[in-house]
């Protein structure tokens, strides 16, 4: 999820994705849709389930991913004890177009 400065996601801590970011916060990401791209790089922060933004960011992820009825199953899933979210803080950000 994009809020203007920064991407989150959710994973869970038993991936290898959860153990790279603890041993290496540099991340980069790239959003792929239509002709063009955008590519993210900067640091990861694990923001665990006590992190105070945490309840806030898993809503606002849920109701812009997730359809009205399924809503309340997938809150309880990014709530799970084993789930973190993940703040990209942005060193760089570029856009891209595809030329064909």
């Amino acid at each position: 999820m994009w809020d203007g400065e920064d991407f989150y996601f959710s994973i869970t801590t038993d991936r290898a994705k959860y153990t790279n970011i603890k041993r290496d916060p540099s991340i980069s990401l790239i959003v792929d849709e239509g002709p063009g791209y955008v590519a993210a790089y900067g640091e990861a922060e694990i923001l665990d389930r006590d992190h105070p933004d945490v309840p806030a960011l898993a809503d606002q992820l849920v109701t812009k991913y997730v359809d009205g009825e399924q809503r309340e199953q997938f809150l309880k899933v990014v709530k799970e004890p084993n789930r973190v979210l993940v703040q990209d803080m942005l060193d760089i950000l570029l856009d891209g177009m595809r030329r064909r």
